[in-house]
């Protein structure tokens, strides 16, 4: 993939990985349906309003932005990619994570509406507090 001038950048390698989520969900469409952090119950799909289909792409942005915050360290996501999108939003590395800077960046790389991104973002963070992870 490219952006028009043969360089990938995190955007292009996050709908690759969007992409390949998805066709895994339509092949087995209870894979994101459960109660772990990347998982989706009936009860937050109600309450957040989560398209369940759209839910794959909420999940692989989620992780694409816990690489970029150098929160959780995945193989999935090219360190390179990571720094060039660092270069491009220099200030969204030296803050803590939050709802709104996640929304930004699911706007800018992960094709979800600002909606959806925070209805992720409170789906997860009342997942950490009822799994008794939360700071």
């Amino acid at each position: 993939m490219t952006n028009g001038t043969n360089t990938r950048t995190l955007k292009d390698q996050l709908e690759y990985e969007t992409a390949a989520t998805e066709r895994s969900a339509a092949e087995d469409s209870e894979r994101y349906h459960g109660d772990d952090w990347w998982q989706l119950t009936d009860e937050e799909e109600s309450v957040f309003d989560i398209d369940r289909e759209r839910f794959p792409r909420m999940m692989t942005v989620w992780s694409c932005y816990e690489a970029f915050k150098n929160i959780a360290y995945s193989l999935s996501w090219e360190d390179g990619l990571i720094e060039q999108a660092c270069q491009q939003h220099p200030d969204w590395c030296i803050a803590r994570k939050s709802e709104s800077e996640f929304s930004d960046f699911a706007d800018a790389f992960g094709g979800l509406t600002h909606r959806e991104a925070h209805a992720f973002y409170a789906k997860h963070d009342f997942w950490c507090v009822r799994a008794g992870v939360s700071q």
